[in-house]
């Protein structure tokens, strides 16, 4: 469900690096402006990955939000 939810609003998840139990991720597309973004991350995928993957302890996000690449708001 969050990872269709997070592709049907045009936002993408990418993986940077994973350092000892450590999972780096950005957020771009739809999901980079989005209020609900934070909530999708930690309550919907943060949940998962630490089922499906048991390793991973943490999950901290490098998105930089003042680039406003593809914001879901756009800047005016």
């Amino acid at each position: 469900m969050c990872f269709t939810s997070i592709a049907n609003h045009g936002g993408k998840i990418s993986i940077e690096e994973i350092i000892q139990g450590t999972l780096y991720i950005s957020i771009s597309g739809g999901c980079q402006g989005c209020a609900s973004s934070q909530v999708t991350l930690r309550q919907g995928l943060e949940v998962i990955l630490k089922k499906i993957a048991p390793k991973i302890e943490e999950v901290v996000d490098t998105t930089n939000y003042s680039a406003e690449k593809q914001p879901f708001y756009p800047s005016h």
